[in-house]
């Protein structure tokens, strides 16, 4: 890939596509502990789409846990033939920092109308950890 050219890579759609939140606990302190426990890469046949989801556990490990908070994101992205950018080269880490603000806004909304203590800001987050992250646990899972 060139640098110093465009991509050639588009996004046409970032949409929530699953929501589990509940078991919601007042009074407990407010902590998170942001987790990424599911990515997946899906291509059209002619390679020209990419459909990206990935899935966050905001309570990842958490104890005792305000709520359960899982969502699932899906990121389509289009490429055409001679694209700067191969598919390999726009790796997952790609794909989840353009997630990641959807899931900010999201988790912000939900937290502050929930009777909790405070709501969650998600600062800004380390994208290339998150996946690292993931990607050991598979192989964790895997041994």
């Amino acid at each position: 890939m060139d640098p110093q050219k465009p991509s050639g890579i588009s996004v046409s759609e970032i949409s929530l596509v699953h929501c589990n939140i509940g078991n919601i606990v007042s009074g407990v302190d407010v902590n998170y502990n942001l987790a990424l426990v599911a990515f997946k890469r899906e291509y059209s046949e002619r390679k020209d789409e990419l459909r990206a989801t990935a899935g966050f556990d905001l309570m990842h490990g958490i104890t005792p846990r305000i709520c359960d908070f899982l969502v699932t994101f899906r990121a389509i992205y289009r490429r055409k033939e001679d694209s700067n950018m191969t598919w390999e080269e726009f790796d997952d880490t790609y794909c989840v920092t353009h997630i990641i603000p959807y899931l900010r806004e999201f988790v912000g909304g939900m937290t502050l109308r929930m009777p909790i203590k405070s709501f969650i800001i998600l600062p800004p987050t380390n994208v290339k950890l998150l996946v690292k992250k993931y990607t050991e646990s598979l192989q964790h899972k895997a041994v």
